[in-house]
């Protein structure tokens, strides 16, 4: 009935795309660590919020990587001065791309405010008005002083030689403090012009009007995200496919003809449906696999390999689309393949033969016995 060749063939090949899946996903979250592929994915986000155009997108991931930098020199501009705001700025934690991947929405809305209202605000004046007068003004919004930080060496070097006073003066020279102007682009500037009069001059809607454009954005920032992933799991699980001979036809084949083969895949996949659980299903916050993890799942690919008899044995004219078919099963992810492992096992042991449903009956009755007997010794 539910216990046929089709099922666990389905389920050998189910648990066979699970393995490789979390291989696949452990390089995936390497390689994401490590070129700060989160990040980047913010930074795209916080430009489609803050500028007219994302030029992001019409340079490749690895120009994105080492322009970075670069571009943060080059212009001024509202994104920029965003992630040169103390407060963003030390948040990031890479090496190769110091910028961070996550950024909360209150701290988003936060920064934003006080880099629109300017060097003007000294805490007494009405926030959205000096925002409003900022966002008006053709010159843009005063965001820096020419002296800083540059000049702070020099004011240091005069108060050896100088009294107080005349650093002061020196200090307040207006040279010295003209502001330096941030440009902000045509469309974004009526977007946040419209949450200043959508707000009623309360500055607390103003925020939550950010955070909301900010949230938004992060569920879209987020899809982004998914399908990047997807991408890299493809690449990464044709690699593997073809590296490790994991073709999806001639292990379908295998399980079919060879019961023996099938037999022990099986037993391997209702047991790794335990163990991997742990794996599959570990916190959303833990950010990478412990080497525990990573060696359960090598394990467990050794084991279905040996079982398997994979191998490079003669190529055919299904071993490409073998491969192929491997690297798109990967793709879906781990979670997908695990899942759908615990509906076939289900639906399997609810097929049972009732004299294999006997035996595990009692099985699971002995334990309880025996229990029961110390108890009541005990007592």
């Amino acid at each position: 009935m539910f216990n046929s060749i089709a099922l666990d063939v389905v389920i050998g090949l189910t648990f066979v795309f699970l393995l490789y899946s979390l291989f696949a996903s452990i390089l995936q979250e390497i390689i994401a660590k490590y070129l700060q592929l989160r990040a980047l994915m913010l930074g795209k986000a916080i430009r489609r919020l803050l500028q007219d155009s994302d030029f992001t997108n019409r340079r490749s991931l690895v120009g994105r990587l080492f322009a970075g930098r670069k571009a943060l020199n080059e212009k001024l501009d509202f994104v920029n001065q965003f992630y040169e705001y103390p407060t963003i700025k030390y948040l990031g934690e890479g090496s190769f791309y110091r910028r961070p991947a996550y950024i909360n929405a209150g701290t988003y809305a936060e920064v934003i405010v006080r880099i629109l209202r300017g060097l003007q605000y000294t805490g007494i004046e009405n926030q959205l008005e000096l925002i409003k007068q900022n966002l008006s003004d053709p010159l843009g919004v005063p965001v820096r002083k020419k002296f800083e930080p540059r000049s702070g060496r020099f004011a240091d070097s005069i108060k050896k030689k100088f009294s107080d006073k005349v650093t002061v003066a020196l200090l307040k020279s207006p040279t010295d403090i003209e502001p330096i102007r941030l440009s902000i682009d045509r469309e974004t500037k009526t977007m946040l012009m419209q949450m200043v009069y959508e707000s009623h001059n309360d500055i607390d809607k103003f925020r939550t009007k950010l955070e909301d454009s900010f949230n938004e954005m992060m569920e879209r920032a987020e899809g982004w995200y998914k399908k990047q992933t997807r991408l890299i799991l493809f690449l990464i699980g044709l690699f593997l496919a073809v590296s490790f001979n994991v073709d999806t036809i001639k292990i379908s084949t295998i399980l079919i003809k060879n019961k023996q083969v099938r037999d022990l895949v099986v037993e391997k996949a209702i047991e790794g449906n335990k163990s991997l659980s742990k794996i599959v299903k570990r916190p959303s916050t833990d950010t990478a696999y412990t080497q525990e993890q990573v060696a359960d799942v090598t394990n467990n690919i050794g084991q279905i390999n040996n079982i398997l008899g994979a191998s490079w044995g003669d190529w055919n004219g299904y071993t490409i689309p073998g491969w192929l078919v491997t690297a798109l099963a990967i793709s879906l992810g781990a979670t997908f393949w695990f899942d759908l492992l615990q509906r076939l096992i289900s639906i399997r042991q609810a097929g049972m033969k009732p004299e294999e449903k006997q035996d595990k009956s009692t099985d699971k009755t002995t334990t309880p016995n025996i229990v029961e007997n110390k108890k009541i010794r005990v007592g």
